[in-house]
């Protein structure tokens, strides 16, 4: 993705409500850390985001705090010119989401 893009996505959650959220910088970082600003409540990385911060293996309690975030593979940001370094679509898990990057829907 280029700096200034946008990466939005929907999931639902176990109620079934859905939730939308979108990133901007997203970024490898020179001491192998992955980092974007999150901006919860729309695709279109509008208002006033959170920055977040991820090295590999370690858990960061996110918002609301009964949601845990920890980074399982780096490989692209330790070793971007390693074949196992995969670039595609992004990924939601849940059933019904829906991934966009500036706004426009991406076909899976």
């Amino acid at each position: 993705m280029a700096s200034g893009d946008c990466h939005g996505w929907t999931a639902t959650d176990p109620r079934g409500d859905v939730h939308e959220n979108s990133a901007s910088a997203i970024q490898c970082n020179s001491d192998g850390s992955f980092s974007f600003t999150q901006y919860a409540g729309n695709l279109t990385c509008d208002g006033t985001g959170v920055d977040k911060n991820f090295m590999l293996d370690e858990c960061d309690q996110e918002i609301p705090p009964t949601l845990y975030t920890s980074a399982t593979d780096l490989r692209c940001c330790t070793a971007p010119e390693s074949p196992e370094c995969l670039t595609d679509v992004p990924l939601v898990e849940s059933a019904g989401s829906e991934i966009f990057l500036n706004g426009e829907l991406c076909e899976p």
